[in-house]
């Protein structure tokens, strides 16, 4: 699924999308998520994903979101439609099919 916007701070994960999504559901019933991303316009292809567990950022913390956001994406809407998702990742895993060894992981 696509998102409003993203953000990385260490190895938290921020994302910003519709409040009132499916995704937002699904992560309030089970917060253990995966992150993809995909990058075809490589040599070869690569995928990344980050494991982790998900949680609706307080009031509290939104700014401070919301600038880590803005830095990938300053284009980004926040107004009372849209919510931000922080992940705490714990696990990454890397899938390059150029390489001998085409899957590597890592605990965080």
């Amino acid at each position: 699924r696509y998102v409003g916007g993203y953000g990385i701070d260490g190895n938290v994960f921020y994302v910003n999308t519709g409040k009132d999504s499916a995704k937002v559901k699904q992560i309030l019933a089970k917060p253990d998520v995966a992150l993809i991303f995909q990058h075809e316009a490589q040599d070869s292809l690569k995928n990344v994903t980050f494991y982790g567990k998900a949680s609706l950022v307080s009031a509290d913390a939104a700014e401070k979101a919301k600038e880590i956001i803005k830095v990938r994406r300053p284009q980004a809407a926040f107004d009372e439609t849209k919510v931000i998702i922080r992940v705490d990742i714990n696990r990454i895993k890397v899938l390059d099919f150029g390489e001998e060894v085409k899957n590597q992981e890592f605990k965080i």
